[in-house]
């Protein structure tokens, strides 16, 4: 089994990643190391802890969260020139039920 330290900024790429590792038989996660990218660290994290907790492993990975956080690129509007305030684009299927 390869254990693996996932570092990422989990927006809606980084999402689909994570679970595709998590599906896999032969891998292990380790621990998710978030980082600012395409939403800020602490975004980052409530979407993976979504996703942790839709596959029922919110108790079974360490999430670790940057202490340094950035904004995200934004227009002259202020609003993200790359995904949503959630970082998760316009994906809608991670809500939590």
């Amino acid at each position: 089994m390869l254990k693996v330290l996932v570092d990422c900024d989990p927006g809606v790429d980084d999402i689909c990643a994570l679970q595709f590792l998590i599906n896999r038989n032969d891998v292990e996660i380790v621990g998710i190391s978030i980082v600012h990218g395409n939403c800020p660290a602490s975004v980052g994290a409530k979407n993976a802890l979504k996703l942790l907790t839709l596959n029922n492993l919110q108790h079974k990975i360490p999430i670790f969260l940057a202490p340094i956080q950035r904004s995200s690129p934004k227009t002259k509007t202020g609003k993200s020139t790359i995904f949503t305030t959630e970082g998760m684009d316009y994906a809608t299927s991670l809500r939590m039920m």
